[in-house]
């Protein structure tokens, strides 16, 4: 973590070497921050040319390492100054102290369940990516070609420092949108804002817990919320900017920026159309801007996140796999992978009512409003696991400030041009946001700059009591829940501390950790995995077997065990294990599960045909169950050792 840490610093000045020239007008901390994010960002982009050479992983962090010692050295030269606030600002200093420790902890203990995304993907491509020395096609995981401008890090970052070494990347990024936060808000409204923007800010929930992730969400979104806040800033008038006077090329920054939001996240394409469509408004309505200048940002920002979207056309023929099959087609994909994705992103939130079965019904405009607080006090359904029924992770939550900075300054009437565009970009985005895929973290983006304006609300609105207190309260009750909730924080803290082993601490808490040990112990050949994505355990080659991943498997017509058996074999398929989670592998239905374990032979009872076998082979997802529990019964699959959370099965009988 040390390593990383110091490598983020160095990405500080080599931010400043590379982008000083576009940031000399602003605030110094501000500049610090934006330095700081843009020099982790280059870092990441960096890391595609790197990954496509033969090797690139193993002598890539060469190059690394040298920009970074050379980043270090700019540093040191022209380091930060200042003082330690006194009085009432000091007390945000023992906020952001403790909102650290929090995510500190988060990073040096290791991943669990809570921590979903880090442990299925985040962090497990990237070692996928180290074991094959390069970058490469992973046809079973779709997430492999999204753009990694963040994730990019983790290579690097596990490469020298394991789970710890990559996590913290996202501590620095975190730390380094508090300056740029701290540092705009001062520059706008004044150093009281500034500190209550950068409480505002540190103290959302989801930054604190993801700062102890490998959740890229706070990073993407300091890439797009501060490169929408300096974008705002075109539409202001010499006179009113604060950095008077105005070069030919402000647009400069913002599109640097955006262009790290595109290339982190898709949905930043989104987030820039919005921005964009907004900027001319102003361009050609309000002739605050011009709208050449708007063309050359977005353009700007497009060829800066293009790499990966260029990478997907030449190995999967769509720019963004695997979304919009339909109209742009891919790999390994179909129209039965494309409505079950689509279905699952469509689950969150309270937007549409859930059906019988779990599945997304028609969108409810009425339902709005509840989103909207949803956010806040219903957060288990706007997050993974099984949001339908409200049992995500609550502390993937927005709070309430963004909320309320949006509804204070459309009340007040003072808005000027910057929060017009800011409050603009945040009602269309949550108007897309509402109809496509309502997930608490995919929303903080256009949240970013709202936490500027919840500062600017406090000094120079009369709700400014108001939404002080909402924002010292958040803290309050952030902090509180972030070391209570579950006892999660207790338990990582003995693991850091000590006194539990990291290997016990997982054993209790990921179910596939104890099978994972046995296959990497037996050395297993390659181990398809159904319904368990906790691929990252495994020392050795893995496959995401279940319906939904892929088509490699050919499960669209598969009608007999033996079928599924050879098409593992075809894969170099050794192992299989098969999760017997009852809310993931059976959606919470017991009967289905001992239903399946009776139809494979596993308990004492004589196997059991399933009556409706024709019924379940429509769909693959039931079709796969039968045909594992038949492929099992008939000894094709042989059971080589049972755990509580699942079981081996050696292919071939």
């Amino acid at each position: 973590m040390i390593i990383t840490l110091l490598v983020a610093l160095g990405a500080n000045g080599l931010g400043r070497g590379l982008f000083g020239r576009w940031t000399p007008g602003l605030d110094p901390a501000a500049r610090l921050g934006l330095h700081g994010v843009l020099g982790l960002g280059f870092l990441g982009w960096i890391t595609l040319p790197l990954g496509l050479l033969p090797g690139g992983f193993r002598w890539g962090v060469g190059v690394i390492g040298l920009l970074a010692l050379g980043g270090l050295f700019l540093f040191a030269k022209e380091r930060p100054r200042g003082a330690l606030p006194k009085g009432p600002a000091a007390l945000a200093l023992l906020v952001f102290a403790v909102a650290g420790l929090v995510a500190l902890v988060g990073v040096l203990a290791p991943s669990d369940s809570f921590d979903w995304d880090s442990l299925a993907y985040h962090l497990a491509l990237p070692k996928v990516w180290l074991a094959q020395g390069q970058l490469g096609f992973i046809s079973y995981d779709h997430h492999s070609n999204f753009p990694y401008v963040v994730d990019g890090l983790f290579v690097w970052g596990q490469l020298w420092g394991g789970q710890a070494g990559a996590k913290a990347f996202m501590l620095a990024y975190s730390a380094y949108g508090v300056f740029a936060v701290f540092g705009l808000a001062r520059a706008r409204y004044g150093a009281a804002a500034g500190w209550w923007s950068a409480l505002a800010f540190a103290t959302v929930p989801e930054v604190v817990w993801e700062s102890g992730t490998a959740y890229v969400d706070v990073a993407h979104a300091l890439f797009g919320g501060l490169g929408i806040w300096l974008a705002a800033r075109l539409v202001e008038s010499d006179l009113e900017a604060a950095e008077s006077p105005r070069p030919a090329s402000r647009w400069v920054l913002p599109a640097l920026l955006l262009g790290g939001a595109i290339g982190s996240k898709y949905t930043a394409l989104q987030t820039v159309a919005i921005l964009g469509a907004v900027l001319l408004a102003y361009a050609f309505v309000k002739k605050a801007v011009k709208p050449v200048d708007v063309v050359k940002m977005g353009l700007a920002a497009l060829a800066i996140g293009s790499p990966w979207y260029v990478k997907n056309v030449v190995w999967t023929h769509n720019p963004v796999y695997p979304f919009f099959y339909s109209k742009l087609g891919g790999v390994n994909w179909d129209a039965f992978q494309e409505r079950i994705y689509s279905n699952e992103q469509q689950t969150f939130g309270v937007g549409r009512p859930m059906a019988d079965d779990y599945t997304a019904g028609h969108l409810e405009p009425a339902r709005i409003g509840g989103s909207v607080l949803g956010t806040a006090y219903e957060p288990g359904r706007f997050s993974n696991p099984a949001p339908t029924q409200g049992g995500g992770f609550p502390f993937v939550s927005l709070g309430a400030i963004p909320a309320a900075a949006l509804l204070a300054w459309l009340l007040s009437g003072r808005a000027r041009r910057t929060e017009g565009v800011c409050l603009a970009v945040a009602l269309l985005s949550f108007a897309a946001w509402f109809v496509l895929s309502q997930q608490a973290r995919y929303a903080f983006v256009w949240c970013v700059p709202l936490t500027i304006l919840a500062g600017g609300a406090i000094v120079r609105l009369g709700a400014g009591r108001a939404m002080a207190g909402a924002v010292a309260l958040q803290a309050l009750l952030t902090l509180v829940v972030a070391t209570r909730y579950g006892d999660l924080f207790a338990a990582k803290l003995r693991v850091v501390l000590g006194q539990e082993s990291s290997e016990e601490y997982q054993a209790r808490n990921l179910g596939f950790y104890e099978p994972a040990k046995y296959l990497n112990e037996i050395k297993a050949g390659r181990v398809a995995l159904y319904d368990e994505l906790f691929g990252y355990l495994l020392d050795v080659p893995y496959f995401w077997a279940s319906p939904g991943h892929t088509t490699q498997l050919g499960y669209a017509g598969m009608e007999t065990s033996g079928e599924l058996v050879a098409s593992l074999e075809r894969q170099g398929i050794t192992h299989v294990y098969v999760s017997l989670n009852l809310g993931i592998a059976f959606g919470g239905n017991r009967e289905e599960r001992d239903k399946w374990l009776a139809a494979a032979g596993l308990v004492e009872s004589a196997p059991v045909p399933y009556a409706d076998r024709a019924a379940r082979m429509v769909d693959e997802r039931s079709a796969v169950k039968v045909l594992l529990a038949e492929a099992i019964a008939s000894g094709k699959l042989r059971l080589d050792k049972p755990f509580r959370s699942g079981m081996v099965f050696s292919v071939g009988g």
